[in-house]
C-alpha cells in the first residue's frame, strides 16, 4: 500500500515507514510496511506468547489477558502494552494504538521500539508534528541506527522540512550505504525541491540496491518526465523571449518609419511619433525640427517631461538657454524625481554663469542618482568655475565653459 503527496508536474510516490514489535525472546524486524509506518518489533518472552503483536483481533485480547493478569513485571508490562498498540496500529485504530503506547513509553522511558511505533501511529493519524518529535527520540535513543534515521527522514519530508530529511538520509547513507530506502528517500526529497538531477541519481541507485524497488522506479519515471517537461518549458520560453525581442525590434522600426512618414506630412499623430521624431533630427544636428517635434509631443502630451527635457536639448545646441532652462524647470516640475534633467538644467546655468545654481542642480542629481558620472564631473567644473569668479573682483571670468559636456540626450 502506497501514499502519494500532492506536488507539481509529478507527485512522489512515498515508501511508508517501518514499524517495530516485541516478539519471542528476541527483538526482530518485521520488515518493511508500506503504510506510512516504521520497523515494528513485536515483545518477546514465554509469557508474552498470547500477546505476539499480530494485526488480529486475538493478538488484542490475547494481550488484554496479559495486561489484566497482574503478574507482569513493568519491563514486560511496557511490552504488552508495545504489543497491543501495535496490532492496534496494524489495523488502523491509530487513537487506541497512541494511548497504548504512551502507556508503553510512560513505564519504559527508553523504549525506542515504543516510540518508534508511536510515532508511526500519529503520522498515520496526521498527527506529523508530534510524530517527528517521537522519531527524533527514537535517533536520540538509537543513533548509530540507520532505520531510525531514515524513518526520522520521512517524517520530515511529509512535513515539508526537505533539507532536513536530506539531512537524515545523508546520515543513514553514512551508517550503511547498502539501504535502499535511504537513497530513494533523499531522492524524494530532492525531487520536491527541484534538483532532478540529483534525484535521478538517487534513484538509479536505490534501484541498484533493489532492482525490483517500485517506489523508486515510478519516481524516477516521475523525475524523468519533470525534467523533460521543464527543459521543453525552459526552450519554449527562450523562443518567447526571442519572438518578444524581434516583435519589439519590427515595432520600433515600424513607429520610426510611421514617425518619419509623419514628418513628412508634417503630421505626427502620436507623443511617440513625435518624440520620435525629436530624437532622429537631434541626432542628426537638425536642433531646429528637434526643437519643432518635441513642440508636437509637447501639444499632444502636456505632461510628458521627457518631450519637455528633449526640446531644453534641442534649444541648448542651438545656445538659447534660457528656453532651454524653461523646459528643464517644466520637466522637473512634472517629474520631480528627474535626474538628467537635474544634470542639463545645471549645465544651462554652467553656460549662463550661474554657478551656484547650477551646483545645487548636480547636487541633486547625484542624491537622487549616485552613479552619475556626468553629474559629478560637472559638479566638478562648476566648483572650479565659482572658486576662479570669486577670486576675481573686475574684469570678464575666464571662458573655461567650453570644457563642461554638453547637455545629455537621455530620457
Amino acid at each position: 500500500m502506497s501514499d502519494r503527496v500532492p506536488g507539481d508536474a509529478g507527485q512522489v510516490v512515498l515508501v511508508g515507514f517501518e514499524f517495530e514489535a516485541l516478539m519471542r525472546r528476541t527483538l526482530l524486524l518485521a520488515g518493511v510496511c508500506v503504510l506510512l509506518g516504521f520497523l515494528a518489533q513485536p515483545a518477546l518472552a514465554n509469557r508474552l506468547i498470547d500477546c505476539d503483536g499480530s494485526p488480529t483481533e486475538r493478538g488484542i485480547e490475547g494481550c488484554t489477558r496479559v495486561i489484566n493478569s497482574g503478574t507482569l513485571e513493568v519491563r514486560l508490562l511496557s511490552a504488552a502494552y508495545n504489543n497491543r498498540g501495535f496490532s492496534q496500529l496494524q489495523l488502523g485504530r491509530f487513537d487506541e494504538a497512541i494511548a497504548d503506547l504512551g502507556k508503553a513509553i510512560e513505564m519504559s522511558p527508553d523504549f525506542h521500539t515504543a516510540y518508534l511505533n508511536r510515532g508511526a501511529a500519529l503520522a498515520r493519524a496526521g498527527h506529523i508534528d508530534r510524530a517527528l518529535k517521537d522519531f527524533s527520540a527514537v535517533v536520540g535513543l538509537r543513533p548509530q541506527d540507520p532505520v531510525a534515521h531514515i524513518n526520522l527522514g520521512k517524517a520530515r519530508f511529509i512535513n515539508g522540512q526537505y533539507d532536513r530529511a536530506i539531512e537524515s538520509y545523508d546520515v543513514a547513507i553514512g551508517l550503511d550505504p547498502k539501504i535502499a530506502d535511504s537513497f530513494n528517500g533523499r531522492a524524494d526529497a530532492k525531487f520536491k525541491k527541484g534538483e532532478l538531477d540529483a534525484a535521478l541519481k538517487d534513484y538509479d541507485e536505490a534501484i541498484r540496491l533493489r532492482p525490483n524497488f517500485a517506489h523508486a522506479m515510478t519516481n524516477r519515471k516521475l523525475a524523468l518526465e519533470k525534467k523533460a517537461s521543464l527543459e521543453a518549458q525552459k526552450k519554449l520560453a527562450e523562443e518567447r523571449r526571442r519572438n518578444e525581442q524581434a516583435a519589439r525590434k519590427a515595432a520600433g522600426q515600424r513607429a520610426k518609419q510611421a514617425a518619419e512618414q509623419g514628418l513628412a506630412a508634417g503630421k505626427p499623430t502620436t507623443v511617440e511619433e513625435a518624440l520620435s521624431l525629436g530624437r532622429m533630427f537631434f541626432n542628426k544636428g537638425l536642433y531646429e525640427n528637434a526643437a519643432s517635434s518635441y513642440t508636437s509631443a509637447i501639444r499632444l502630451g502636456p505632461q510628458v517631461a521627457a518631450a519637455y527635457l528633449g526640446r531644453g536639448n534641442a534649444y541648448a545646441r542651438q545656445g538659447d538657454y534660457y528656453q532651454a532652462l524653461n523646459d528643464y524647470s517644466q520637466a522637473i516640475r512634472l517629474r520631480p524625481n528627474y535626474p538628467v534633467a537635474y544634470i542639463n538644467r545645471g549645465i544651462a546655468y554652467y553656460r549662463l554663469v550661474q554657478f551656484e545654481r547650477a551646483i545645487l542642480d548636480f547636487d541633486r542629481a547625484i542624491l537622487l542618482d549616485p552613479g552619475l558620472t556626468l553629474a559629478r564631473e560637472s559638479r566638478a567644473f562648476a566648483m572650479k568655475r565659482k572658486d576662479e569668479q570669486s577670486r576675481i573682483s573686475a574684469g570678464p571670468p575666464t571662458n573655461s565653459a567650453s570644457t563642461l559636456p554638453r547637455q545629455t540626450t537621455q530620457n
